[in-house]
Formats: structure tokens, C-alpha cells, sequence
């Protein structure tokens, strides 16, 4: 994705209910398929469209 892990970790903690995903054993989150490409949304809106977080959240509380 090439996002740094501050960036990954900012959107899943303001977008966290949003992302699909699991905790392991460890504690660390797993991301499935579905959780990768809502990465990938973020990022195009967030980058590309410069998109903020705000409006980021109302397009993913949508979907």
C-alpha cells in the first residue's frame, strides 16, 4: 500500500468499526481481504482526492 505503519494505524484507530478484522493471540490485528480493500478505498480518497478523515467517515458509514 505504501503508507507508513503511523498512517495505517491513524485511519484503523478513527475508521476501526469500518475495517474488517480480527485480533490474534499476540494481540495484533489481522486484516482479511474485505478490511485490505477498505485500506485501499481510504488511501484513493485520502490521497488522490484529498479527502479528510470527517469526510472519510461519512463515506464509509455508508457502505
Amino acid at each position: 500500500m505504501d503508507e507508513t505503519p503511523n498512517v495505517i494505524r491513524n485511519w484503523f484507530k478513527e475508521l476501526r468499526q469500518y475495517i474488517p478484522h480480527v485480533k490474534n493471540d499476540n494481540g495484533y490485528n489481522v486484516y482479511k481481504r474485505e478490511g485490505i480493500e477498505r485500506f485501499k478505498e481510504i488511501q484513493a480518497l485520502h490521497r488522490e482526492q484529498n479527502w479528510s478523515i470527517k469526510s472519510l467517515l461519512s463515506q464509509v458509514s455508508n457502505k
